[in-house]
Formats: structure tokens, sequence, C-alpha cells
């Protein structure tokens, strides 16, 4: 598949504060626009560079020499600039989006050197305060799709580092009550993402007890998600077979749109989980007991 990447970068033209240094300011953003508008950008990032040096944080001095950089390729150096933004004003949606953009041209090699990863949780936190943006949408969902291709290619990027913990039990008792058997999973994948949390928060809504708190283990606190399901009405395959699987997956539906405009949907597993398998009586009580800590 052909991946295209757009950029997402707006240069920022006057609003220009004006300090103690009045004039000399404006006239040096003044000259570094017309080297933006001449697509001199190599000039540019000289002439941004000479205003940070008196104004080390000048907001739009840093974002248009980040696009000026990401024109001259050095895409490490404009993330370093959207960055110190993002430290003074962590809501600039100019800067999320530009991050965002510049970390997706990068690989997926580990857990701990995913920038796509980085770039979608840039793109979550900026839906937060603009739910409504189709164009943020778009893009957090193609950058989804990158992080799961990633994981379909091998890169082990669910290996969280005891950033996050999963426990899941399934416990089954015969018709009297009877403590049949206990297992617990085995391996588990996940996707550290925004997207999983809304997705355990609603599990208020669908389970039996749900709880949400924050826990200390090791010295480390976490948030702690722990929900049960009841199965009473056992389906087909089990009256039938008797036989239980041991895979539990979550998974959402992503409904969204190409740049063409053209419909986009599908699903994402942001959990997987595999349990040893076994056989029980389709009489039997089953409950699924889940416990998800994320470090905090």
């Amino acid at each position: 598949m052909k991946i295209v990447y757009f950029l997402i970068f707006s240069v920022m033209f006057g609003g220009i504060t004006l300090n103690a240094y009045g004039e000399s300011i404006d006239e040096m953003h003044d000259s570094a626009l017309e080297y933006m508008n001449a697509q001199n950008f190599v000039q540019a990032v000289q002439e941004y560079s000479k205003i940070l040096e008196v104004d080390s944080n000048d907001e739009t001095a840093l974002i248009n020499r980040a696009f000026a950089f990401s024109m001259t390729e050095d895409h490490e150096a404009g993330i370093d600039d959207l960055t110190r933004v993002l430290e003074n004003d962590p809501k600039n949606l100019i800067a999320l989006k530009g991050k965002a953009t510049l970390l997706a041209k990068f690989s997926c090699e580990s857990y701990n050197n995913c920038r796509p990863l980085e770039a979608l949780e840039l793109f979550e936190i900026a839906l937060e305060d603009n739910p409504n943006d189709e164009e943020l949408k778009m893009k957090r969902d193609f950058m989804l799709v990158v992080v799961s291709a990633a994981l379909k290619q091998g890169v082990n990027i669910q290996e969280t580092n005891g950033e996050y913990i999963v426990n899941v039990q399934h416990v089954t008792r015969d018709a009297n009550g009877t403590l049949v058997s206990v297992v617990e999973n085995a391996r588990t994948s996940i996707i550290p993402i925004r997207m999983l949390e809304d997705y355990l928060d609603e599990k208020k809504n669908t389970t039996i007890e749900f709880k949400k708190e924050i826990v200390s283990i090791k010295g480390d606190d976490y948030m702690k998600w722990y929900f049960e399901r009841e199965f009473e009405d056992l389906d087909k395959d089990w009256k039938e077979g008797k036989k239980f699987y041991g895979a539990l997956t979550y998974t959402k539906e992503i409904l969204s749109h190409d740049e063409e405009g053209n419909d986009v949907r599908f699903d994402l597993d942001l959990l997987h989980m595999i349990l040893p398998a076994q056989n029980v009586d389709s009489e039997y009580n089953y409950v699924r007991i889940v416990e998800i800590f994320k470090k905090i």
C-alpha cells in the first residue's frame, strides 16, 4: 500500500506581539515571511533563528521555523521546535498537528521507538478539544492504520515495559456452585492509546460489576479498570462442542473517510488476550474477570 503523507502546517501571519525590542522584532518577522513566501526556506530558518535568539519562546517563530525545517527535510529540528511550543502551550492545535505530521514520517521500530504511535497520541489529544474536526479524525484514523500495519508486520509495540498490566481470569463453576476451574491469560497484545481507555470506560454500561480506581504497585501509581461479565446463556458452539478456545479480543469499529471523501470502515484490535483452552459442560456457570492497569 502506498502511503501518502499530507502537510498539516499552516504558516502564521500577523498577530506579532511587540516587546521591548520594538520594530526590530517586527522587521525580522517581515523578512522571514518574505523568505517563506519565496520558498527560500534555508534563509527563513536563519531569520527565525535570529528572532529566537532575542525571544526563545516566540511561538510564531518556532512554528514557522518548524515548517521551514520540514521543507528542508530536517524533520528532527522541526519536531524539536514544535515540542518547545507544546511545552508552553500543550493545546496549541497547529503545533499538535504539525508535530504529529512530522512524527508520522518515521517508522515504528518498537514500543519505545514508535513515532507513528506518538503521532497517534497527539491526534487524540487534539481531538479532545476539537471532537468535530473531520480532518483531525481522518488523520487520526490514518495513523491507526499505520500502527495496526506495524503490528501485523511483526513490530512488537505491545511490549509496554510495565506501563500496562493485564490480568484476565475465566472462572467456571458447576450447577451446584462448586468451583471447577480458573484459567488466566498467558499472553497479551495491546495498542496503548487513549481510544483503549475510552473503550474500557464504556464497560461500565455492559458488565455486571465495574470499578475504576488508582492503585499502587511496587511504589508506582496505576489506573485500574476492573469488570466482570457472567455468561448464563451459552451459545451454540458451547452446547454442541463444550469447548472454549481461549482467545479474547476487544475490537473497536472505526468509521472514517479518506482524502477523497470515500467512506472507510475497519476493525481495530485494541486488546487481544490468549488464554488456555478448556472443555466445560454447557450448564456450568462461567464468569470472566478482567483487570487492566495503566501506569500514571
